[in-house]
């Protein structure tokens, strides 16, 4: 498409779509027939050529920016608010769990034992807090595009998989370690039975779902002093056991606190008519042993969960640079066109 500059201006083209060319042709009409130069016009001087070229796109980009970016960001949209809604469930049950650890926490006395493994309420508000921080992380990140928040999310929780895949190899291997660990654990949690409200309800808790007493037998109980049996003890409950061991019966309608009374000075044939006699510590590893599928679906969704959501943070990164990519490519190319563009336009037409 050609046009005479001393008839008609040309418009300038889409900077995208065209390369203009200087051509120094001339292509004066009246030269050619043998005609004077028109006297309407003085200064009249051979005609200059605009020569306009379309360009052909560069081979990576075969459809329009627009459909690109439409493509790219349906699927990134999706990545980000599965991410956030996934981090955003976590946090408000994080945020739950702390609250209800405060709760506990406040509304205990203040002698009460402080030691972690041993303290539900001081559990609750570790492991919340902990929950509360990362998936802060992951929510802000995915809200607000943040790469760094997202990489540090990513990160913890790389870490974290990583540590329970270690925690049960090192488990399945060194399994009578881990079986002394749990014993002595158990055993202290006895020995401070009546020193935490908390601590109390979860042993009776356990007690009464799966039919134990003490950690390996029901006369585990002498190691706490208020259940300690020796004659010198004072206590009312001495050579006994707490409530949650005994047997109740089906028609008993009124709880009997004191029927583990003295249970400890007879014998296991005997004590086993009112009381459980198996330790918690082999009755735990029974029922995971029989209900292995359960646990070990509970494990997998667990890890699962972990893994989806590193995937996720990890495939949100990739696409905020993509779409980062994609927004900056074609202002490069514009910018780098126009570069060849506007010296040939600008040239003096007259310039000799």
């Amino acid at each position: 498409m050609r046009f005479d500059s001393d008839r008609l201006t040309p418009p300038p083209p889409p900077s995208h779509l065209l390369h203009p060319q200087w051509d120094d042709r001339t292509t004066s009409s009246s030269s050619s027939r043998g005609d004077e130069p028109d006297s309407r016009n003085a200064s009249y001087r051979p005609t200059h050529v605009y020569s306009w070229q379309i360009t052909k796109p560069p081979t990576d980009f075969h459809c329009s920016l627009t459909e690109i970016c439409r493509g790219e960001m349906r699927g990134y949209r999706a990545i980000k608010y599965t991410l956030f809604i996934c981090c955003y469930v976590l946090w408000v049950a994080s945020a739950v769990l702390v609250a209800v650890g405060i709760y506990a926490k406040i509304a205990k006395e203040k002698d009460v034992v402080d030691t972690l493994m041993l303290d539900p309420a001081l559990l609750l508000i570790v492991v919340g807090a902990a929950m509360f921080l990362i998936t802060f992380l992951g929510c802000f990140g995915a809200l607000r595009n943040a790469t760094c928040l997202l990489k540090t999310f990513l990160g913890i929780l790389a870490g974290i998989l990583f540590l329970q895949i270690a925690a049960g190899v090192v488990g399945y291997l060194f399994t009578d370690m881990v079986m002394e660990r749990t014993e002595s654990l158990m055993m202290k949690a006895i020995v401070r039975y009546r020193e935490d409200q908390d601590l109390e309800n979860a042993i009776d808790f356990i007690q009464k779902k799966f039919q134990c007493c003490g950690v390996e037998r029901y006369k585990d109980w002498s190691n706490n002093v208020y259940f300690e049996c020796l004659d010198t003890n004072p206590s009312l409950e001495a050579c006994g056991v707490p409530f949650s061991c005994c047997i109740r019966p089906q028609n008993q309608t009124v709880l009997n606190t004191m029927c583990g009374y003295g249970m400890q000075q007879l014998e296991e044939r005997t004590a086993g008519l009112n009381i459980f006699t198996i330790g918690c510590l082999e009755k735990v590893v029974w029922w995971a042993k029989n209900n292995l599928l359960l646990v070990a679906g509970l494990t997998a969704g667990l890890l699962l969960l972990k893994v989806c959501m590193i995937c996720l943070a990890a495939a949100q990164i990739s696409r905020i640079k993509k779409v980062q990519q994609l927004k900056n490519a074609p202002r490069r190319r514009s910018e780098r066109q126009d570069s060849y563009w506007r010296p040939a336009f600008d040239r003096d037409p007259g310039g000799e």
